[in-house]
């Protein structure tokens, strides 16, 4: 009795299968190699890097090691001593050119003049948002043209060379050893390669590459990889590289090269640059073109009474305005923005904030500006786009000097306007400008804006001696031109010049 009011175990029904019986244990290794299927299967849609081919000698493989000191013997690895500590593996799959500028601005001390993190101006691939948008970029890369375009904007002197399998490889050996040995003496230049990985038998199709030395004794060449989760920094012969530089880029229809970066040892721009929807491009650079356009024709136009610019400049401004509003739905899609827009004074330098201060002080102290504020009601001015605080609501009032609205920034687009009178400034790939003759302008809107931008010339001195606003607006024009100057830019598609 006591046993039939307790009860050990009960049979598993017949609908259920044991994991310790036969049928359960044969269940279960069928479930367990599925299993393993899968992991495999997954492993087989991503990849921790790639094995270098054997074309390319991994820099840090005992022959890798003999070519360095081969070339360093030779004199031709000093350009790796600046570029070395600056190797980078880049944030996106399409950084690759990105990634190798931002190494050859650090490589070459170049000052951003902006904070990245902390209290550290130092550049990174964020802050390159010029002549494109970074979100473009990380879709589609860029070329040759772009990142030379991206360099000048960034105060690199840049020159790009398509190369082809009829140009002379000798020539190009020659100019390397030339340039490497003058980076021994200056360490104020770098090369960054485009080429085609399928030559060199790597995964991939078209890359951007800093080289970082040159064997003469073997005749190769030290890539910086910036793709390092996929390859090592490798060595290659040059007439390999040569041929994988020959391979044409879809995008452009070109054959790939390389460009020639060298520092410009000028400061950068303090408050203003060119914004990310004024590019080369991006769908809004039919919108760039016609602002530029529609503004031009007006500048072309006749005043009636040349002798009074207040009446002049009241209407340039309107006229601006209009054109401008027409185009763009909001303030950040101008030709220009704020690049301490979000950023604290209290982060900058004191040496950055005088700076700063100086150069507000001399926009205001021109003719031009005061002519310009004097036509502007508050509901234009005041849309602030940066303060010391807290923006106020009487943003231009005289107890907050240091604000920067849309006099400012009408100001210093009309002293960068006059890049376009220069026919050295203006060369363009496909167009030549029209004749700048001052008789094309007489009695033109645009006369007036010659002469009151002539003032910039004797503006206010710093106490270095250097004119802050005149270094804005030549930084400026040359990005400008270097935009309307790119392959597929508004200056091949229509825009004018005065």
């Amino acid at each position: 009795m006591p046993l039939r009011n307790n009860v050990y175990r009960r049979v598993l029904p017949d609908v259920c299968t044991s994991f310790s019986s036969e049928n359960g244990k044969q269940l279960f290794r069928k479930r367990l190699s599925h299993k393993n299927q899968n992991k495999v299967m997954s492993l087989r849609n991503n990849f921790y890097r790639r094995v270098l081919p054997d074309v390319c000698t991994s820099f840090s493989s005992e022959r890798g090691k003999q070519l360095f000191r081969d070339a360093l013997n030779a004199g031709y690895m000093e350009s790796y001593f600046n570029l070395g500590p600056q190797l980078r593996t880049q944030d996106e799959p399409a950084y690759c050119g990105l990634s190798s500028l931002v190494m050859v601005l650090n490589a070459l001390a170049v000052d951003p003049g902006i904070v990245w993190k902390g209290v550290w101006r130092w550049y990174h691939e964020d802050m390159l948002e010029c002549c494109l948008p970074l979100e473009q970029i990380k879709t589609d890369g860029v070329t040759l043209e772009q990142l030379s375009c991206i360099a000048r904007c960034n105060q690199l002197e840049s020159q790009h060379f398509h190369t082809t399998e009829e140009h002379d490889i000798d020539a190009f050996r020659r100019f390397l050893r030339n340039l490497v040995k003058e980076a021994c003496q200056t360490q104020e230049m770098a090369i960054i390669a485009s080429f085609g990985r399928q030559i060199l038998k790597q995964t991939g199709t078209g890359h951007f590459a800093p080289i970082g030395g040159y064997c003469p004794t073997e005749d190769c060449v030290l890539i910086l990889e910036p793709a390092r989760f996929k390859y090592p920094p490798f060595w290659v012969p040059l007439p390999l590289f040569w041929r994988s530089m020959c391979t044409l880029d879809k995008a452009t229809g070109k054959y790939r090269g390389y460009m020639t970066l060298r520092k410009c040892n000028r400061q950068p721009t303090l408050l203003f640059k060119i914004s990310k929807t004024f590019n080369a491009t991006s769908p809004t650079r039919d919108h760039s073109v016609i602002l530029f356009n529609n503004i031009i024709d007006f500048l072309h136009s006749k005043v009636e009474n040349p002798d009074e610019d207040e009446p002049i400049i009241k209407r340039i401004c309107k006229e601006i305005f209009d054109i401008s509003m027409a185009h763009y739905s909001d303030r950040g899609k101008g030709l220009f923005f704020n690049s301490l827009t979000g950023v604290k004074m209290g982060e900058l330098s004191p040496e950055h904030q005088e700076a700063v201060f100086t150069l507000v002080k001399e926009v205001e102290s021109l003719k031009l500006y005061k002519l310009i504020r004097s036509t502007l009601d508050k509901v234009t001015c005041c849309q602030t786009l940066f303060t010391i605080e807290d923006s106020p609501k009487d943003c231009c009032s005289k107890e907050n000097p240091c604000v920067l609205c849309l006099p400012h920034f009408m100001t210093i687009f009309l002293l960068v306007l006059p890049v376009f009178a220069n026919e050295t400034k203006t060369q363009c790939l496909d167009h030549k400008p029209v004749e700048t003759d001052k008789a094309n302008y007489k009695g033109t809107y645009y006369e007036v804006v010659l002469n009151l931008a002539k003032e910039l010339n004797t503006g206010n001195q710093d106490n270095n001696g250097q004119m802050l606003l005149f270094n804005e607006v030549e930084q400026l024009q040359k990005q400008v031109v270097s935009v309307l100057s790119t392959e597929k830019g508004p200056s091949c598609c229509g825009v004018k010049y005065i």
